[in-house]
């Protein structure tokens, strides 16, 4: 199983013997863990979906995607949106 990173990279993070053993639950929650969805970075912003992309497109957050060409998830580290939230930038 692969993990396609930026320039369709990909990493192998599930041996085959770790899908036959149920060890593919373990992986699926790391990655949780590491990376959220859009949609989750701007709840933890507290800020419209949209702004998100505004965000990225400053290069004040990275995306990452998972997936193969048009069907590409857009993720973003968590500890980046979290450094985000508790710098100077959104307070006035």
């Amino acid at each position: 199983v692969h993990l396609f990173l930026n320039n369709n990279k990909a990493l192998d993070f599930l041996p085959i013997n770790s899908i036959k053993n149920g060890g593919i639950t373990n992986e699926v929650l790391k990655l949780k863990d590491e990376y959220i969805t859009g949609a989750e970075a701007s709840m933890l912003l507290g800020m419209r979906h949209s702004y998100i992309t505004n965000l990225q497109k400053q290069r004040l957050i990275k995306p990452y995607y998972m997936g193969k060409n048009d069907k590409n998830i857009r993720l973003f580290k968590r500890e980046d949106v979290q450094k985000l939230k508790d710098s100077n930038y959104f307070k006035t």
